[in-house]
């Protein structure tokens, strides 16, 4: 499994670089580029 991501660039913000790894490495297609909030997910064995 290809995982996503890489450095931030020094010039470039972390959002702005989540969706360029997005439409490089997925054939994901982002509909629009406006951060909406945070998703985060828990595995329940370690709750």
């Amino acid at each position: 499994m290809k995982w996503l991501g890489r450095k931030i660039e020094k010039d470039k913000t972390p959002l702005v670089c989540a969706f360029r790894e997005i439409r490089e490495e997925t054939p994901i297609k982002v509909a629009s580029e406006t951060y909406r909030g945070k998703v985060t997910w828990t595995d329940e064995a370690t709750i």
